[in-house]
């Protein structure tokens, strides 16, 4: 049974190598049933016609499922001498799991409308992937999961391999799990698709890419919207240019980009100067979706990162974040250092912070120091944040401003800790900005009378490095 899926152009005439010929048109799957099984080689020539050959779906074939017409083609299949010059629209060799050896150029692929899911894993193949592979897919729009867990593919990934690809719109998942690809992602490899909008999962887990992510590397595409995932699980990445999403400015998902990136150390304080917060349909405030973008990111150390949002889960699980500076944060999202155990040091500033969200600050370090500095006149500092349910009010009048405690359990320490919401009046005669900071038990004892509260530790200078 061979693998076409039938169309209404097609016309074609198939030599089934054992002296009979046959003319088909739109007919899916041609089948054959050879009498004499002495041979073991029948050669199968398809003259005429053709829209479409192999299978190229998400889906494994079985014997039983709705795809079982590709069965025979997918268990098969075993190797791919050439090409040739073939003038179909698509093609595909999906779950291809006995085919192996090197991938041959590409010829014929002129009239290619997709490349999705062309070597899917084909976790068999091997080798480099050829330079010219698709020098002749200029009509291709879409480049997803083309080697989606190729694990034998060797070497680097070439850096002309879409220069004829100029019309392609997505890169989702095209290398994702090719644990063995190599080296440096080449500033040239995406240059010549600037159309792209999408590089979702692109690279997702491809463990021994390494180097540096540059400058250049998405510099043409400037009509991208997501890069979900993008380079989550390359643990070998070990910088990113400050600059690398410069001129991405109308992307707004960031979700889990560079999750379990090990190798990083550094993020870019920079990184997303340019991506600008915009305005949903509605006219409320939306924000760039930025949860857990380096969530798991164990390499990272300190943190001074200006960005207007910190989305759930951000940095969730960097267990070796020690310090982190949010110069231009105005809300932080739920879980955003949750787990971050070792992180001691949080300094919010230079912006009106208007929400701090559940569980923000969960599991950090012993007896953390969070530091909500440059708040504006009359504006309300969210720092009752939630440790537990177990909480004892009192209002307190100050000369400073009007300042509710918050006396509760802290839930991995066992100490007791205040959480402040203050109101900085308008007649506030010291400054317009004041220092607030979550403090523990040294600063207040529930016990006490909060008429002898000694305010100073909620304004004083603090020295932060």
């Amino acid at each position: 049974k061979l693998p076409i899926p039938g169309n209404s152009n097609d016309n074609y005439y198939v030599s089934w190598g054992d002296g009979k010929q046959e003319k088909f048109t739109y007919e899916s799957f041609p089948s054959h049933t050879y009498s004499n099984l002495s041979n073991k080689e029948y050669t199968i020539r398809i003259t005429g016609n053709l829209t479409s050959f192999g299978y190229y779906g998400e889906e494994e074939p079985t014997n039983s499922n709705s795809f079982n017409d590709y069965y025979s083609f997918v268990s098969g299949i075993t190797k791919i001498n050439s090409f040739g010059n073939l003038g179909l629209k698509r093609i595909g060799f999906a779950f291809c799991k006995k085919l192996s050896g090197s991938i041959p150029n590409g010829e014929g692929f002129e009239n290619l409308v997709s490349l999705d899911n062309m070597f899917r894993d084909c976790e068999r193949i091997s080798g480099n992937i050829p330079k010219k592979l698709f020098s002749m897919a200029t009509k291709a729009k879409s480049a997803n999961h083309i080697f989606y867990r190729c694990s034998s593919l060797t070497g680097n990934i070439p850096e002309d391999l879409f220069e004829e690809c100029a019309s392609i719109k997505h890169f989702d998942s095209t290398f994702e799990e090719c644990s063995n690809l190599k080296g440096q992602i080449s500033n040239k490899l995406f240059i010549y698709s600037p159309d792209a909008i999408s590089f979702e999962k692109t690279f997702k887990n491809c463990t021994n890419i390494t180097g540096s992510l540059t400058e250049d590397l998405f510099k043409e595409n400037t009509r991208v919207e997501s890069f979900s995932q993008s380079f989550e699980g390359c643990k070998s990445i070990s910088v990113i240019s400050s600059n690398l999403f410069k001129n991405n400015t109308i992307a707004n998902n960031y979700y889990r980009t560079f999750a379990d990136c090990d190798g990083l150390t550094a993020i870019p304080k920079n990184l997303f100067l340019n991506n600008v917060v915009y305005e949903s349909s509605n006219n409320n405030n939306s924000y760039k979706d930025y949860r857990e973008t380096f969530a798991d990111c164990s390499g990272i150390r300190l943190l001074d990162l200006d960005v207007f949002y910190i989305g759930r889960g951000m940095f969730r699980n960097c267990e070796n974040l020690t310090q982190a500076k949010l110069p231009g944060t105005v809300k932080i999202g739920e879980e955003a250092f949750y787990n971050c155990n070792q992180l001691k040091k949080i300094k919010v500033g230079e912006t009106k912070l208007q929400e701090i969200g559940k569980d923000a600050f969960e599991y950090l370090g012993t007896d953390p120091e969070i530091l909500i500095t440059s708040i504006n006149k009359t504006s309300e500092i969210l720092a009752n944040y939630n440790w537990n349910d177990d909480k004892r009010l009192a209002d307190l009048n100050s000369p400073k401003g009007t300042v509710e405690i918050i006396s509760k359990n802290y839930p991995f320490t066992n100490q007791n800790v205040v959480t402040l919401k203050m109101t900085v009046e308008d007649d506030y005669s010291k400054s317009g900005d004041c220092k607030i900071a979550i403090v523990n038990e040294a600063n207040y004892n529930p016990g006490i009378d909060p008429s002898e509260l000694n305010w100073e530790p909620f304004v004083e200078e603090k020295n932060w490095t």
